[in-house]
């Protein structure tokens, strides 16, 4: 529809007084029907063009000489019942997009909030059970395990969020096989490797502070979850689906 401009109509034409019959109202919401798809896949700020092409194509079908800001405001009194908000309809957009969010997207994220704050309590059990300090630094243990459910928990319960079967197959099978499968899986190992790999320097008699617990711990982590993300992506882009993904669209 934006491809084929309507012929333009004189400035006087648009500035007269204008009233609006039922034959107006039917054509205004005929053509703005023809129109919906333009108005759905265009940006807000070329709405204006779209009206402008209304109201010509309104003056030139039916002899109604309607400014494209009254057909705009015609067009919201119908549907919305107040022809005096003129960006009502960008307003409910705005709101239903919103509502959408917190209804799906924000479901699963707090699911993966939920999960992530699970597992930094089974970490901080864990690093507990590895010879953490039980009673003594517990805030700095309990840090090293939010960090690492951060980096290591939370992608992958953005991804699979209660799902088990994911769980079960890409942590313990180790066989992602889609993209996001991988590059979850890479990150989570690096991340608990790098973590792991951390402690060891913390016995040595190097006297260095970054040997206090749990600094190397936390440094590491970072550094695994690069190194796996890093390599998650070479593994991708080598590799982007498994043979077992493979067969199954076969």
């Amino acid at each position: 529809m934006l491809g084929s401009e309507s012929k333009l109509v004189p400035p006087a034409a648009l500035v007269a007084p204008f009233e609006w019959t039922n034959d107006a109202t039917l054509e205004l919401i005929r053509l703005r029907r023809d129109y919906h798809n333009d108005f759905e896949f265009v940006s807000n700020n070329r709405h204006e063009r779209i009206w402008q092409n209304i109201s010509n194509d309104l003056l030139n079908n039916g002899g109604f000489a309607a400014s494209p800001a009254q057909c705009r405001r015609k067009w919201y009194s119908l549907k919305y019942g107040d022809s005096s908000n003129v960006g009502y309809e960008t307003n409910k957009k705005f709101k239903n997009l919103f509502n959408d969010f917190i209804r799906k997207k924000g479901k699963n994220f707090f699911v993966a909030l939920y999960l992530t704050a699970f597992s930094a309590f089974l970490l901080h059990l864990v690093s507990v059970l590895f010879g953490a300090p039980l009673f003594h630094n517990v805030q700095n243990t309990l840090m090293f395990a939010i960090y690492v459910s951060l980096l290591g928990i939370f992608p992958p319960a953005v991804a699979f969020k209660t799902h088990g079967p994911y769980w079960s197959r890409v942590f313990s099978d180790f066989n992602p096989e889609t993209i996001p499968e991988k590059m979850v899986y890479y990150s989570t190992v690096g991340t608990i490797i790098g973590a792991w790999a951390g402690a060891i320097v913390i016995p040595l008699d190097w006297d260095r502070s970054w040997q206090v617990w749990p600094i190397s711990c936390v440094i590491s982590a970072y550094i695994g979850h690069v190194i796996g993300s890093i390599l998650a992506v070479i593994v991708c882009y080598f590799n982007p689906e498994s043979s077992t993904l493979r067969k199954k669209r076969r």
